[in-house]
């Protein structure tokens, strides 16, 4: 019996496999390496090669391309090890008619003997799927590429956004597990930590000095915090977009309820937040008033405490600068339907500007909050507005610092920005174009190498200043302790080397004005030892 069950089991396995070939693969693309020796011959004649021409299925032989086009011949290099370099200059893309039968077509290929293999290729997808059961009703997660992003990291539990918001239900079934404690000052009556707040170990109330965060009939702050950071894989409700990055609840707010809140501590929150460790700040609230005082508490946090802050744009259909988010040192986040349309022509549009730099989903946003006591009746639906989109977007920005902890608050803004998709040129979002900002990509960011391509982690003891940073066509830098540099390398986000030559020990600017927007790791090298900087090129689209 055992054994007639292994057997099945084994043709099992094979027919599962056979079954997950024929919906992987692509159609009509084969892949193919040429060998050493026919490499010219194919590089020069492609398929006009006599002895593909010769083959029954070469009218089905579309085109023939280099797979890897940026590829160079490594001309017989080894590593340090004495590996030999990969040659990916004679790797080639066939398209064929997809008519053709796929593997009796490699087949035929293999069979000329010019190449080193012929394989199909497969669809790929996102292996991470989150437990959390309602993450399927997360439209968002789709849209902004938020779920392929965990597959490059799942955010890190050092890294803690700052919800400065209403109320929030800290014993939400779905935020308990991502709640940030403050260790050093347990609920005990006594300010252990002496930083001022009494027992203010799970967050705090800035409107009423204390550590009260909830009350009932208000449900603001509880779904904001559920979009940043809903507790991922514990088999309830949904995830948040900075799924481990952690959440400090600080309440801003008195305790009216909705649409009568007043948020009148919002600046103070944003420096207990940075003062208590919190990398990213949401700041889903605003006015329309601007002032000095607010600016200076964004640079406090942006500079003094190297944090991004993140702010909604506003709700009202006008075009307006509502502040913090129109405030330098700010990402400004509108929405968008999850067609990434801005005006559907029924919905009301939210607020748009100049100085918007991230859209998000804002319409329909499947969220949750908490009906009646703390901790009892948590409810799963949909909401929307700006104050729904930026949360999302602290959580993304979660994903990049904990990838990316050697980037700076203003790199890691800029890294955002410059990674998302351009949508202001649809048709429907015309009118808006450059006041709408570019669509949140969550995996885009971090498919850059940005911390390990230098050979150098430590910019404390080997850097450079370099301005100014960010620039538009030129940098240079300053010379401390008179070192001198003799060579400089720069890398762009991912890895790929853009600049590679000698200077002169008196080069004064670096002209970078062919080079895209995005953030450059710079390598100047000299002959007291090398120095490395990030530099920012960022010019108005």
């Amino acid at each position: 019996m055992i054994q007639h069950m292994k057997k099945l089991h084994i043709i099992l396995l094979a027919l599962l496999s056979l079954s997950i070939k024929a919906q992987e693969v692509v159609p009509g693309i084969i892949i193919a390496k040429v060998s050493a020796e026919y490499g010219s011959q194919i590089e020069s004649e492609g398929l006009k090669h006599r002895s593909l021409v010769a083959l029954p299925c070469y009218h089905g032989l579309l085109n023939m391309t280099r797979e890897y086009p940026n590829a160079t011949d490594p001309n017989g290099k080894t590593d340090a090890l004495g590996r030999p370099y990969i040659d990916l200059t004679r790797t080639y893309r066939f398209n064929i008619n997809t008519d053709m039968d796929l593997y009796s077509t490699m087949d035929q290929l293999k069979q000329t003997g010019m190449f080193e293999y012929v394989e199909y290729t497969t669809y790929s997808h996102s292996m991470y799927v989150p437990n959390d059961p309602l993450h399927t009703n997360q439209n968002h997660l789709i849209q902004s590429s938020i779920l392929a992003a965990f597959d490059s990291t799942m955010g890190d539990t050092g890294v803690v956004i700052g919800i400065t918001d209403t109320s929030m239900d800290i014993l939400h079934e779905d935020l308990q597990g991502n709640v940030q404690p403050n260790y050093s000052d347990t609920i005990d009556g006594l300010d252990n930590d002496l930083d001022g707040y009494t027992d203010n170990y799970l967050g705090w109330d800035m409107d009423g000095n204390d550590n009260n965060l909830f009350f009932a009939n208000d449900y603001h702050g509880t779904t904001v915090a559920i979009n940043a950071s809903a507790t991922p894989d514990n088999s309830i409700g949904v995830v948040g977009s900075g799924f481990n990055c952690r959440y400090l609840p600080i309440k801003v707010s008195d305790n009216s309820t909705a649409p009568n809140i007043v948020t009148a501590t919002g600046h103070q929150g944003i420096g207990y937040a940075v003062e208590h460790g919190c990398t990213v700040v949401n700041c889903s609230w605003g006015t329309s008033t601007w002032s000095q005082a607010g600016q200076d508490m964004v640079d406090y946090a942006t500079i003094n405490f190297d944090a991004v802050v993140v702010a909604s744009a506003g709700n009202q259909p006008v075009e307006d600068a509502i502040y913090p988010a129109a405030f330098g040192n700010v990402i400004s986040v509108t929405g968008v339907h999850n067609n990434d349309v801005f005006d559907n022509g029924s919905n009301p549009v939210f607020t748009y500007h100049d100085s918007v730099d991230i859209a998000a989903q804002g319409f329909d946003v499947y969220t949750s909050a908490t009906v009646g006591a703390a901790g009892s009746n948590a409810v799963y639906t949909t909401t929307g507005g700006t104050s729904m989109a930026a949360p999302i977007v602290s959580g993304v920005v979660g994903l990049i610092r904990s990838k990316f902890p050697c980037l700076t608050a203003t790199e890691v803004t800029a890294l955002l920005i410059d990674s998302a998709d351009v949508i202001d040129d649809m048709a429907q979002n015309i009118p808006y174009a450059g006041k709408i900002g570019k669509r949140l990509n969550a995996l885009a960011p971090l498919q850059a190498n940005l911390c390990t391509l230098t050979d150098i982690s430590d910019r404390t003891n080997n850097h450079i200043i370099v301005y100014p940073n960010p620039t538009h066509n030129a940098f240079t830098w300053d010379r401390p302790l008179g070192r001198k540099f003799n060579h400089i390398i720069m890398y762009d986000p991912s890895g790929k080397t853009v600049m590679n030559t000698n200077i002169s020990p008196r080069t004064r600017w670096i002209d970078v004005s062919d080079l895209p927007n995005g953030i450059y790791r710079i390598r100047l090298n000299g002959p007291d030892g090398p120095a490395v900087q990030n530099l920012i090129i960022e010019r108005d689209n």
